[in-house]
Formats: C-alpha cells, sequence, structure tokens
C-alpha cells in the first residue's frame, strides 16, 4: 500500500513541477484524476486479510484459574469441540500431568525440543498432556495450546494426579 502512495505522489509532483505552461493544464489535471482514480480503485480492491479470532480458553486446577489460547490447528480445534470436560490428569516425571482422551484428535506431531512450563499439547493422537515445568525434549507432539501466564501452575498442579477443568470463555 505504501509503495502505491509512494508512486501516486511521485507522479504527481513530476507532472505538476515538469511544466509551468498554463495550456497543460487540462492535460494535468486530467493526468492526476487517471491516477487518482486507479490509486483508489487499486485500494478498495486490495483484498482484505481476515484476522484469525483468537481461541481463548480456561483452565482450572483446584482454586486457579489459568487463561489459555488455543494454537488454531485442526487438534487444538477438534480438543475445543470437547469442551467443557474435566479430566483427572496423571502425574509423569515430575514435569507434567497427562490423560487419553475418550477419542482420537487429528495428529501432526512436531519435534518442539523445548517444552515451557503451561504448554499444552497432544501426545500421539488421543494423550491431552499439560505441562508444568520447562525443560528439553526429544518426544514428538501435536501443539494444542499453552497457558498464558504459567505462574503458580506447578504449585496449583502439585506432585500427585489432578483434577484439571478446560472450558470455553
Amino acid at each position: 500500500m505504501e509503495k502505491i502512495f509512494t508512486v501516486f505522489f511521485t507522479v504527481i509532483s513530476a507532472v505538476i513541477f515538469s511544466s509551468c505552461d498554463k495550456s497543460e493544464d487540462g492535460f494535468r489535471n486530467k493526468i492526476i484524476s487517471e491516477i487518482t482514480a486507479e490509486v483508489t480503485e487499486n485500494y478498495y480492491e486490495a483484498p482484505v486479510q481476515e484476522e484469525k479470532a483468537v481461541n481463548r480458553i480456561k483452565v482450572t486446577v483446584g482454586d486457579a484459574e489459568f487463561s489459555a489460547v488455543l494454537c488454531g490447528n485442526e487438534a487444538s480445534n477438534a480438543f475445543s469441540e470437547m469442551l467443557p470436560m474435566t479430566l483427572n490428569m496423571k502425574e509423569l516425571n515430575g514435569n507434567e500431568k497427562y490423560f487419553y482422551l475418550p477419542q482420537d484428535l487429528p495428529a501432526a506431531p512436531e519435534y518442539p525440543e523445548k517444552i515451557n512450563a503451561g504448554d499444552i499439547m497432544l501426545y500421539g493422537s488421543n494423550c491431552a498432556v499439560i505441562f508444568y515445568s520447562t525443560f528439553d525434549t526429544s518426544y514428538s507432539y501435536t501443539r494444542l495450546g499453552y497457558i498464558e501466564d504459567a505462574d503458580g501452575l506447578a504449585s496449583a498442579i502439585g506432585k500427585g494426579d489432578a483434577e484439571v477443568r478446560f472450558e470455553k470463555i
């Protein structure tokens, strides 16, 4: 868009300052009108990029509530369609809670190399995982989303199994 306006003003400046002869005023005005019409037409015909809606959910662990954002991929969309739901998540490795969902989700696993506290992932095609520690990993996951501010997540989720509620906001 900036390029169009730059070209527009350059052409207008060149036309205006190239000649001071009054007999060419009609010609200059015609050119300026045509250029203005073209720029205006292109401006209004430019494709409008739609913003993706952010899919926010609430994650509740005991009395603690966390705001989370789902990624917008097929797996997270399918996960979102299952909400609200409360899961009795099992402890694993002192850094995550997991639960095997009753149905498979469309998985597209990647190697994230690093897991961050608050990441919500899918292991395989039906195992929902919440991580409450940050660490390096060699496992592959499908990203579902993340808790925006994971401060307090580790203490809320505790050392054993935990009941975790997911719901749309």
